[in-house]
């Protein structure tokens, strides 16, 4: 089984076929006499060909999934002209479960949307066809260098006169969109949680900033970058960022004291008509595409990842 989604949102049904592209560019020179040599060089930007995905258009039919309710075809033409509109990427995730429920390998791209046509057809009724291109997307930003250049004193300071200023402070105001060196090596599944799962450091956007929360700032690594960060980290694990104090906002905080022997009770969600585990993790964490976290911690409950029922109660990881 195939679950298809772009941007948080799922594909009402799933196409046909997906086919991705993966070119080279290595050049291929011929000397004299020494017959061709062949140089290796960095692979091109991952394609996803244009493929076709077909939107219902007067109703829900029983293969496909709306994990939000049923939305028509100009809901999800909405979303792809806003895509281009934007000029901002967007999370590409195919996932794939056995028919046994196992949930296998996934495809996760960030991507930007090339170009989508609309087709209709008489053979295909109302429903809308529309066929997407997609391209992998590679952030990158230029660097700067800051030179200080110190001058000598001109007169000693005498004991009661100080000629010396106060240290200029090295701390960088962030906003989201920047991006950073993420030096630590674990982030966590929430801004306030303990949570929390190992990554590597390297280079990374920031896409969210809470202000005032324990881990306050949420990475997404930069692809080809070594970091693996996906998740809410510490001030501390961003060079140049400030520091909790001048970053954050003061609030004030009340705690409820209990026994020594009542321990904190799990959280639960009971399931609704519509849910599924994507929507519900992003319901709780924001991003949809953690929803294998939520199964991970029911696993005892759910054998297909794409199958849950109305009244199950399931325990939330955050």
């Amino acid at each position: 089984m195939y679950s298809v989604f772009l941007d948080g949102w799922q594909f009402p049904i799933t196409p046909p076929k997906l086919q991705v592209s993966i070119k080279g560019k290595n050049k291929t020179l011929t000397l004299v006499n020494d017959g061709e040599i062949n140089f290796l060089k960095t692979p091109g930007l991952t394609e996803v060909d244009s493929f076709d995905a077909v939107l219902p258009t007067l109703a829900a039919y029983p293969f496909a999934a709306y994990p939000d309710g049923f939305h028509g075809p100009q809901w999800y033409l909405d979303k792809l002209e806003n895509l281009m509109k934007s000029k901002k990427p967007a999370q590409f995730i195919v996932s794939r479960v056995s028919p046994a429920g196992k949930l296998l390998f996934s495809t996760n791209l960030t991507v930007s949307v090339e170009e989508y046509a609309i087709k209709e057809s008489a053979t295909d009724g109302l429903d809308v066809t529309v066929s997407i291109k997609l391209k992998q997307y590679k952030a990158f930003a230029t660097k700067t260098v800051n030179i200080t250049i110190k001058k000598q004193p001109v007169a000693q300071a005498t004991p009661t006169q100080s000629t010396a200023k106060p240290a200029a402070s090295s701390n960088t105001t962030l906003k989201v969109g920047d991006i950073v060196d993420f030096t630590g090596s674990k982030h966590y599944t929430s801004s306030t949680g303990n949570t929390s799962y190992s990554c590597k450091p390297g280079k990374a956007t920031i896409t969210k900033i809470n202000a005032g929360a324990k881990h306050p700032y949420h990475l997404i690594k930069v692809a080809g970058k070594g970091s693996t960060v996906y998740g809410w980290v510490n001030a501390s694990d961003i060079k140049g960022a400030a520091s909790a104090s001048t970053a954050t906002k003061t609030t004030a905080t009340t705690s409820t004291a209990r026994p020594a022997t009542s321990a904190p009770k799990a959280k639960t969600y009971t399931v609704k008509k519509g849910d599924s585990l994507w929507a519900i993790t992003k319901k709780y964490t924001g991003n949809g595409a953690r929803y294998k976290e939520l199964y991970n911690a029911n696993t005892s409950k759910i054998k297909n990842p794409n199958l849950i029922y109305t009244g199950q109660v399931l325990t939330l990881p955050w």
